[in-house]
């Protein structure tokens, strides 16, 4: 019962326009930061095949270093990680509320009881919103390796992919850096579908769509603006609050990826989650 609830879930998550949209605006701007590195690797390709022809090319060419989650010089990469939470929760985070509304939620909850509606909501935003945000990440790595030779990065270049020894996971990214490309779109997977869930969650307080989507993502523009005028400039904060840089690489200025407060917004979006779920499942919402 609880499989073909989840199934009936997410045939709706994947089959409906917003979740194409969203995949289709992650997807292009893959596509576009990937055309921009193309440009500026073409242009150092003269010198890299003539150099070639007496030395190993270097691993600054790297498409390691191509992949937008670590190149930091294309603005379409930049706008995708921006808009990252709103492609995480458009797909399916809105489905609950709009169910409700039309009366759906309380027929389908009558039939297979409000838990497990809930729990198959929960689980189908989460996969089509991690889903949205992880797909446009492979598409530019694929992108990137049909132009750029995959070279292990070595520590020699540090300074040309700006991944240092504070940085996540730096160590895999010059040992086993396909295991680190794996780790990071995990990373952003997993960002985004407690992302969607936390908003699905809001949907017994929030009365409207557009609300719903855009409050919560105002939240986060408003801890990064507190985060760079405040926290940063008066008290020294060093480690990066919003995912619009943490979820990257290459650190913005002097903060730095702290996995304890990837860890801590991590539990803090599932617990109100599950918190939210718990108590609805025993009050008469629908």
């Amino acid at each position: 019962m609880m499989g073909d609830l989840l199934a009936l879930e997410l045939r709706k998550a994947f089959h409906n326009k917003w979740f194409a949209m969203a995949l289709s605006v992650g997807c292009f701007l893959a596509s576009v930061a990937a055309w921009g590195c193309f440009q500026q690797f073409e242009k150092s390709s003269p010198w890299l095949i003539d150099m070639s022809k007496y030395y190993y090319p270097p691993s600054s060419v790297s498409a390691y270093g191509y992949w937008m989650v670590a190149d930091a010089s294309q603005p379409a990469g930049d706008l995708y990680f921006l808009l990252l939470p709103l492609l995480a929760a458009i797909p399916f985070s809105w489905s609950l509320l709009s169910e409700r509304r039309s009366g759906y939620a309380a027929h389908l909850a009558a039939r297979v009881g409000k838990t497990r509606y809930l729990v198959a909501k929960h689980a189908a935003a989460f996969i089509a919103g991690g889903t949205a945000a992880a797909v446009p990440l492979i598409l530019n790595f694929v992108l990137c390796i049909c132009f750029a030779p995959l070279l292990v990065p070595t520590v020699q270049a540090i300074t040309m992919f700006g991944v240092y020894e504070d940085a996540l996971w730096s160590i895999f990214f010059y040992n086993l850096p396909l295991l680190y490309c794996g780790l990071r779109t995990a990373l952003v997977f997993l960002f985004a579908g407690l992302w969607a869930s936390a908003v699905m969650a809001l949907s017994g307080m929030v009365k409207s769509r557009i609300a719903l989507l855009l409050l919560p993502y105002l939240f986060l523009v408003l801890l990064r603006m507190l985060e760079q005028s405040i926290l940063y400039t008066l008290f020294e904060l060093r480690e990066a609050l919003t995912p619009f840089f943490y979820l990257r690489t290459v650190p913005i200025g002097s903060q730095y990826t702290s996995a304890w407060v990837i860890a801590l917004e991590f539990a803090v979006m599932g617990a109100f989650a599950l918190a939210v779920l718990l108590v609805r499942r025993r009050e008469d919402f629908l």
